[in-house]
């Protein structure tokens, strides 16, 4: 089942607090970060994917129309 926006705006945020812990920790960029950056720009993808209102709630299809 599809994620709603607000599970995401979490999972978005959690994923934020992974990477600054670990920079804190660390005070550099590590492998394990890259792949929580990864991850971020997937869930920032689907956030904005929803938000743009040609994501259709009902049957969590997302409709792109040319031109």
């Amino acid at each position: 089942m599809p994620m709603l926006i607000n599970e995401l705006l979490a999972k978005k945020i959690d994923l934020e607090n992974k990477w600054n812990t670990l920079f804190l920790q660390h005070g550099h960029v590590t492998v394990e970060m890259n792949v929580l950056d990864q991850q971020l720009k997937e869930v920032k993808r689907e956030i904005n994917f929803k938000s743009t209102g040609y994501y259709n709630p009902a049957n969590h299809e997302i409709h792109t129309f040319a031109g």
